[in-house]
């Protein structure tokens, strides 16, 4: 409280199950310590999703070569950038019972700047890859830590290929069992042929969604919170 005053913001703690058995844990930065609301990002974050993935399936389609892609995740993406000294109070939180106080220093899941700084970060590497390829036939879309090459022809995938290496020399940490590609593959809940360029929903996510309706069916209702 001496260093920080009302910078001083201890949040509660939460976790996420994941898949793996591991969890998440979530910093509740936007109730009791209000550091959320409070927060002024200087400048807009917009993520390419369906509607660029569309464009350049269309681009591809109309140039000579096969289409092909490769998608990468970055591990822990929100942990990867450093928070400034003088911020740390504001994301502090401690264990119940416990008058000891912890303080992140990093990126934290649950703090509205993380995806604006990550973006930040990540376009150092991404954007100097591809300088590198310079006007090689070939797109990178990145949402969040989700990265998306699509090329065309032999040049293309080359220079994919390249651009990943880059990557890795900048010591970017990928998920490496996450890594996927080809000529059909899903990402960030899409699925992509690059053989008939064609763009819809995952398998994974029609499944979920599927499934969600068919519940509320059962139940006849739908909290608002949930939708």
């Amino acid at each position: 409280r001496k260093a920080y005053g009302d910078m001083l913001r201890i949040a509660p703690q939460g976790a996420i199950a994941k898949p793996d058995g591991s969890f998440r844990a979530i910093h509740d930065a936007a109730h009791s310590p209000a550091v959320n609301p409070n927060m002024r990002v200087r400048g807009q974050v917009r993520y390419p999703r369906g509607g660029e993935a569309r464009t350049v399936l269309g681009r591809c389609a109309g140039q000579p070569g096969v289409t092909w892609g490769l998608s990468a995740d970055v591990s822990k993406a929100h942990r990867r950038f450093k928070h400034l000294e003088s911020e740390w109070g504001l994301l502090a939180c401690k264990l119940e019972d416990d008058d000891e106080v912890w303080l992140n220093t990093v990126g934290t899941f649950g703090v509205g700047c993380a995806s604006y700084l990550w973006s930040r970060l990540f376009a150092i590497p991404a954007g100097f890859a591809l300088e590198l390829a310079g006007l090689c036939p070939l797109f990178q879309l990145v949402c969040a830590d989700d990265t998306n090459w699509i090329g065309k022809g032999r040049e293309g995938i080359r220079n994919i290929v390249m651009m990943l290496f880059v990557l890795c020399v900048f010591g970017t940490p990928l998920t490496w069992p996450k890594l996927q590609g080809g000529f059909s593959y899903p990402w960030v809940g899409m699925e992509l042929d690059l053989t008939g360029h064609r763009l819809g929903i995952s398998l994974s996510r029609s499944v979920w969604l599927s499934d969600w309706i068919k519940g509320m069916l059962d139940k006849q209702g739908v909290l608002v919170r949930d939708i």
